[in-house]
């Protein structure tokens, strides 16, 4: 690590920088903020560089090569870089592509982690994504970090030098392949779930004048921007707690969370095409949560009457149903 070159930070975390968000992406995340020495930053960064090279080592050099991309805040918003983030924009960049992208995190505990890290580490575990979190091996673990992985796919693991932080970042990407490989269908599915319910939020939201906003944002003691943002995003939404997506829901008027339209007529699905929805799931790894949406809006179609309606006896129309509800 010590002949690795220090001018090396502007090409860590370029790698799938190609790709697009159906690729899996790992977010590394290290402390930033008390670093005041020179010195310091070196260190972690060199010890990003080692996490950096080990998931390219593991992903491009297996016998099977497979993709990844890397989003990391030391690349974009470490505090002693020169650029013209504002606060706001640095929380909205990371916050932003771990909710919507992030499939697997890594976690580089030096000196302890930061408050930055912890709150990176509670928005994977609510998107239930695998964590490694890796410690010097002379530094303390925190127990509640240590408590969580008995509800977390957290896995914590020391390294003593360079050559076995590589080796212990590569074992555990090798363990939790399948689940980085399944990330960006899990994350299709969850826009897909809740897509409508943005779509119900969004219309009443801008409906309101903006003085009427301030007060509904009072009302659920939610910031205007937290609300705007989550309505005009999925997958912001996504990330939002049980009790905001209450409390908005509340805040606006509405009885209950609502999903998507209910059906005028509960129309029966014939045999054939509930044969057609479950190869369709097969197909494309459709989570139950996805079926069941989908066969209560196809009811709802079929209750429509009309020529145009898909007659849902194949996958390509389960297919195209899937997609008509996106774009709703």
């Amino acid at each position: 690590m010590a002949d690795e070159p220090h001018n090396r930070q502007e090409e860590l975390f370029e790698i799938g920088a190609e790709l697009g968000p159906d690729s899996p992406l790992l977010y590394v995340g290290m402390p930033l903020s008390h670093l005041p020495d020179k010195k310091d930053r070196e260190r972690v960064e060199l010890l990003a560089f080692t996490v950096d090279r080990a998931i390219v080592e593991e992903a491009q050099g297996a016998e099977e090569p497979w993709p990844i991309r890397i989003h990391s805040p030391i690349k974009l918003t470490a505090p002693w870089k020169e650029d013209d983030w504002s606060d706001g924009e640095i929380y909205r960049i990371n916050s932003g592509k771990l909710w919507a992208e992030a499939d697997a995190m890594i976690l580089i505990a030096d000196c302890g982690g930061s408050l930055g890290m912890g709150q990176e580490l509670e928005w994977a575990c609510d998107l239930q994504i695998p964590v490694l979190y890796v410690h010097p091996d002379e530094d303390p673990v925190s127990r509640q970090v240590k408590g969580a992985t008995e509800e977390y796919d957290i896995e914590i693991v020391s390294y003593t030098d360079p050559a076995d932080l590589r080796d212990k970042v590569g074992r555990w990407l090798t363990s939790r392949k399948p689940a980085i490989l399944d990330g960006p269908r899990r994350r299709r599915n969850r826009e897909f779930i809740f897509s409508r319910t943005a779509k119900f939020f969004r219309d009443a939201w801008d409906a309101l004048d903006p003085s009427r906003q301030e007060a509904i944002a009072m009302i659920a003691r939610l910031k205007v921007a937290r609300i705007e943002r989550a309505v005009h995003d999925p997958q912001v939404l996504t990330a939002m707690s049980l009790q905001e997506i209450g409390a908005l829901r509340g805040a606006l008027g509405f009885p209950k969370l609502v999903i998507g339209p209910a059906p005028a007529v509960a129309a029966e699905l014939r045999e054939e095409q509930r044969a057609a929805l479950a190869a369709a799931a097969r197909e494309f790894g459709w989570d139950p949560e996805i079926v069941l949406l989908l066969q209560e809006r196809a009811r709802e179609e079929l209750a429509q009457g009309g020529v145009r309606r898909l007659p849902l006896a194949s996958i390509r129309d389960w297919a195209g149903l899937y997609r008509r509800w996106l774009g709703a």
